[in-house]
């Protein structure tokens, strides 16, 4: 079984993926979690990504897409139920707002599916947030450079 989560930044995706999490190995299944880019990763791109443009970070993001792709695929083929944070939905929201693959829609699916190769979770729970509190989560926690962009992009996100 493949599932994901997705949600803007601080809606709420880690704690329920624990949740389930715990209650399906409490059920017996071979679990795999999956995100497209750890916290580590994400440390160690920070000071990068904030002087990059946007197509270097749209190949980056593919980059990692593509790694997690692997790894799920990897996973079901082994019979393990997987649990993502975040599918080619997050990918699709953002590049369908910002930067070059907004205005090429083709080129956005068609690079979606170079990293996805079409694979869809059987369900995914989208948790909708408001902007206000999930910005007030992602502060306690430490603000990425997505975390800091302006509420226009988190409310943006969040409808989209």
């Amino acid at each position: 079984m493949f599932i994901s989560f997705t949600g803007i930044d601080g809606s709420g995706k880690t704690t329920q993926i624990d949740l389930l999490s715990k209650y399906l190995i409490a059920k017996g299944h071979d679990l795999f979690i999956s995100e497209a880019y750890t916290r580590k990763e994400k440390e160690l791109f920070q000071s990068y990504i904030q002087e990059i443009d946007q197509i270097a970070i749209m190949f980056l993001f593919q980059a990692f897409h593509t790694q997690q792709y692997l790894s799920v695929k990897d996973s079901l083929d082994k019979n393990k139920t997987v649990i993502a944070d975040r599918w080619d939905e997050s990918y699709q929201a953002y590049h369908s707002i910002y930067g070059i693959l907004a205005k090429n829609p083709n080129l956005r699916n068609e690079l979606n599916f170079l990293a996805f190769q079409n694979l869809k979770p059987e369900v995914c729970f989208f948790i909708d947030t408001d902007p206000k509190v999930t910005i007030e989560r992602t502060k306690e926690r430490g603000q990425d450079y997505f975390d800091k962009l302006s509420m226009s992009y988190h409310v943006k996100m969040s409808l989209s």
